[in-house]
């Protein structure tokens, strides 16, 4: 049992972003029930601990203001900073999946700030060593891109193609425009990003999902891909066929 001004929160806790839904919750359960799970902590010294699992948890009767003096179960580990992260990383996977941004700032507090070996990593967190890379590409994108995936705007995925571009400017901007408007897939950034590589931004830009009207009765959307084109066709029974096969062909020539 350890005294809650003894409990010293996590420098770094990998889920950054607050829901303030599950923070009321959370409140509520707590009020009507108490804490059920104990926490997992460290021992700092000098009769101080660090809350390796349970940061939400401290944070929350804190901000009830329960006394200093209120003692709560807790399991005490030994080890450091890096050992904090692996257990928040797996505790969490079991209890409550992690976002893809808090697996990706798992990746960047053990290899960045730890500077733990990347297959000792892979290991620790049960990833692969290309998903690794891929997450540590993430933190090198400029800062505006990074606030963004804090506040929820740009999703991880999206944020994984962006980075592979971060050499040619243009191109990591244009990807990002069209991330940032959130109505289009991680697979199809990627395509529209070899398609600014192979053929030049210019037409990247036209390279997006388009319905295109026939009459009143008939559509069609074209979906460029990297090599090639989706076409889906709606045409009514009584259409005509050469005014379809017309817009299709101009359709096809706009893209070229």
């Amino acid at each position: 049992m350890i005294r809650l001004d003894k409990l010293n929160l996590a420098a770094e806790s990998l889920r950054r972003v607050i829901n303030p839904g599950s923070d009321t919750l959370l409140k509520r359960s707590i009020e009507e029930h108490g804490i059920y799970v104990p926490l997992i902590v460290s021992h700092l010294g000098k009769g101080e601990y660090v809350v390796w699992d349970g940061n939400r948890r401290v944070r929350i009767l804190k901000e009830m203001g329960w006394a200093g003096s209120r003692e709560l179960a807790a399991i005490v580990m030994e080890g450091g900073d890096k050992e904090s992260v692996t257990a928040q990383f797996n505790i969490n996977q079991i209890r409550e999946r992690l976002s893809a941004l808090a697996e990706a700032e798992a990746v960047r507090q053990l290899v960045i700030d730890q500077k733990t070996d990347k297959i000792e990593v892979g290991r620790l967190l049960l990833k692969s060593r290309t998903w690794i890379n891929k997450s540590l590409r993430i933190w090198e994108l400029p800062k505006f891109i990074l606030d963004e995936l804090y506040k929820g705007k740009l999703a991880v995925s999206h944020a994984m193609v962006i980075s592979n571009y971060m050499d040619q400017p243009k191109i990591m901007n244009l990807l990002h425009e069209e991330a940032i408007k959130g109505d289009i897939s991680h697979e199809r950034l990627s395509a529209l990003g070899v398609i600014a590589v192979n053929k030049g931004i210019a037409k990247a830009r036209r390279y997006k999902p388009k319905r295109v009207k026939i009459s009143d009765k008939s559509w069609f959307r074209g979906e460029p891909l990297q090599q090639g084109v989706r076409i889906e066709l709606h045409l009514d029974a009584k259409e005509n066929i050469n005014l379809a096969v017309e817009k299709l062909r101009e359709y096809l020539r706009q893209i070229a």
